[in-house]
């Protein structure tokens, strides 16, 4: 059951918001890449940067609440020996081996395995478009020298673009088949509440 005390409001904002960002970079990546229509570069663009830039502050900020303030949940994203131990079993489970993954609090093994690569990927992906648009900044410009110049950074923010969109496929399909509930809860504050055990 989907609690909301699981899944505080300022978190559920934060995932929308995360989401909204990854549409409009989405869309507007894949114009920059392929220009589909005349006339709109420069509005997508500026639509990229803005979303760029909320997507960069609402990783911080959902960061800076796992550790800070009345709903951290910085216990919930810790991965002990009990997790480690627990990962081949989870896999299985997804592989339809097993009839249970193996639970040990809020998110499985595997789930918090994945929230530890995507908020990396997250990272990684700011960096190689900071990379693209800041390319004269020092910093900036030693990446684009380690990757071997603009041409290969765009490939590699394109690529990521994509790895990017199977993950989300994979997380609407687990969503919808093991966690409408959480659905409810996280787009329409719907919470279902365990049934009272007579």
């Amino acid at each position: 059951m989907a609690l909301a005390s699981e899944h505080p409001l300022s978190h559920r904002i934060l995932h929308g918001l995360h989401l909204l960002c990854m549409i409009v970079l989405s869309v507007s990546g894949f114009y920059i890449h392929y220009p589909f229509a005349p006339g709109l570069m420069g509005t997508m663009r500026y639509l990229h940067f803005v979303a760029m830039y909320l997507f960069v502050v609402t990783l911080v900020l959902r960061i800076y609440l796992v550790f800070v303030g009345v709903n951290r949940d910085l216990a919930e994203w810790r991965f002990g020996k009990r997790d480690l131990a627990g990962i081949g079993q989870t896999i299985r489970y997804y592989l339809f081996l097993e009839r249970e993954p193996a639970q040990t609090g809020k998110y499985n093994p595997l789930q918090k395995s994945t929230y530890y690569f995507i908020a990396l990927l997250m990272i990684f992906q700011a960096l190689t478009g900071f990379s693209l648009y800041w390319r004269e900044q020092p910093f900036f410009a030693w990446l684009l020298g380690l990757v071997g110049g603009l041409a290969n950074m765009r490939s590699i923010h394109f690529i990521t673009m994509w790895i990017f969109f199977a993950i989300v496929l994979g997380h609407v399909y687990m969503v919808f088949t093991e966690a409408y509930d959480r659905f409810l809860l996280m787009f329409f504050g719907i919470e279902r509440k365990p049934a009272a055990s007579r």
